[in-house]
């Protein structure tokens, strides 16, 4: 199939999660929240060692999903092409990762990581792996001592919540994405009518 070289998402038995096999199929990552939600987002943070899965950590990565790559539709950074991947990470961040995340200084969770890794070079990995570049994302907002905000149930006070932890820790100063963009994305994609 078009994708089968390039795409590592398998479950634990080894078959492919069914939203690969969606994508294996000629499909995109531009699809439906909710979809991405259940069938690729959730199981995978599942799988990830320790308590990398939570209703606030689904929310700030669907949100980081729908600003830095329009859900999914840019696999770089349209401009430089520096950040790579449906998150969007650049190489300096990636490496940064890979050397200063605690979390991964474990076996499991450093076997997690790797599983998806196709190259075994961690720039191409992080863009050709859809599953290792959620990792690494987040990992980026694992590494954050400050916790992740609370899912309130109110979008508007979510919004400004969790947008404030993105730019803090992830768009960071250099970034550019403003709070009108960041909401503008969360309303476009639907990010609010998931289902956590």
């Amino acid at each position: 199939m078009k994708y089968e070289s390039l795409i590592k998402a398998f479950n634990r038995d080894g078959e492919l999660t069914p939203f690969f096999n969606w994508i294996q199929q000629g499909g995109r990552f531009n699809m439906d929240a909710q979809i991405y939600h259940d069938k690729f987002l959730n199981p995978q943070l599942s799988m990830m060692p320790g308590n990398y899965n939570s209703k606030s950590a689904r929310l700030i990565m669907l949100l980081t999903l729908a600003i830095e790559s329009h859900f999914g539709l840019y696999n770089r950074q349209i401009q430089s092409g520096i950040a790579k991947g449906p998150y969007q990470v650049e190489d300096k961040t990636t490496f940064s990762v890979l050397k200063e995340c605690d979390a991964l200084m474990t076996k499991p969770n450093w076997d997690d990581l790797n599983q998806y890794a196709i190259t075994g070079d961690p720039v191409l990995d992080n863009e050709l792996s859809a599953a290792y570049n959620l990792r690494i994302a987040r990992y980026v907002y694992g590494m954050v001592p400050d916790p992740l905000p609370e899912v309130t149930g109110s979008p508007a006070i979510d919004l400004v919540s969790f947008f404030d932890y993105y730019k803090e820790h992830y768009n960071t100063d250099g970034g550019d994405t403003e709070f009108e963009e960041f909401e503008a994305a969360a309303l476009k994609y639907k990010i609010f009518d998931v289902v956590l």
